[in-house]
């Protein structure tokens, strides 16, 4: 069975250059949940930045969560990191 898709996925940039992820577990349906992998990726923007523009304005932040089953099965959801 292939697990639900998890909720409230956040992902928050630290001052010391590590990203804090939380998660809410998805609905097993009835399955196994064999794995979690984690994908960041930053995607600068096509114009040059703009001075006085936020950083998180400048850079797409982009993290995926693929969960799978045993099968091999994979369900991902994507959110937007926050830079503090």
């Amino acid at each position: 069975m292939l697990p639900g898709a998890p909720t409230n996925v956040q992902a928050t940039a630290n001052s010391d250059g590590s990203v804090s992820v939380s998660w809410n577990a998805p609905n097993t349906n009835g399955g196994t949940i064999a794995s979690y992998q984690l994908t960041f990726a930053s995607t600068p923007p096509p114009l040059p930045p703009i001075p006085g523009l936020l950083d998180s304005l400048r850079v797409n932040n982009t993290l995926r969560l693929t969960i799978a089953n045993p099968d091999g099965e994979m369900i991902a959801i994507d959110a937007a990191v926050n830079v503090n």
